[in-house]
């Protein structure tokens, strides 16, 4: 009985661990930081967390919105941090 709730104490130690970890990557890409418990991949701009992938991209279009930065004329510089599952890929248009 008492190895059981040892194991199941321990389950539960990993799963708010991991929780913790997503939980302080997912604030950071929000507030447009990279992530903190992420490794960096061989990809540009990719880190890969525990069953989970962090993405940032960056691109430049004639499209502006209220609060994107200016590059040129027409142009706006846009920026996305992204969260997602390892097996997601995203596809953008």
């Amino acid at each position: 009985m008492n190895r059981r709730k040892l194991r199941i104490g321990i389950l539960i130690l990993v799963g708010v661990v991991w929780a913790a970890f997503l939980t302080t990557d997912l604030i950071r890409c929000e507030n447009e930081q990279p992530p903190i418990f992420c490794l960096e991949s061989e990809a540009d701009a990719e880190w890969i967390g525990l069953f989970y992938k962090v993405s940032y991209h960056h691109w430049i279009s004639a499209v502006c919105e209220p609060g994107d930065a200016e590059v040129g004329e027409g142009l706006c510089s846009h920026e996305k941090w992204e969260v997602t599952t390892w097996f997601a890929n995203p596809t953008y248009e």
